[in-house]
């Protein structure tokens, strides 16, 4: 079995005004941080990109609810000049007028 030995840490003092050169180790662990945050603000980004894609759907369904709404309030106006007021049977097509 390999004894491993640990590098000696140079002290502040040692390396101070020199370069210094991470290991192969540290590079990777960094850049393997950065790929992590990347694809973490990407997917952030998608989100939000969905999130702003569904509030636009959103309002174009309530915008069509509401002309549904126009459209059935004018229809039933409509019905009620031509009948009168009463109820309908839609099943049978039955209209039975107030009284």
């Amino acid at each position: 079995m390999a004894v491993k030995t640990k590098e000696k840490l140079p002290t502040p003092s040692e390396v101070s005004g020199q370069p210094t050169k991470f290991t192969e180790g540290e590079i990777n662990q960094i850049t393997e941080l950065q790929n992590k945050t990347q694809g973490v603000v990407f997917q952030l980004g998608q989100l939000k990109l969905s999130e702003v894609q569904l509030e636009n759907r959103f309002e174009e369904l309530k915008q069509a609810l509401t002309t549904i709404e126009s459209e059935e309030t004018a229809l039933a106006e409509g019905f009620s000049k031509k009948y009168g007021v009463g109820s309908l049977n839609i099943e049978t097509g039955e209209f039975t007028p107030n009284k």
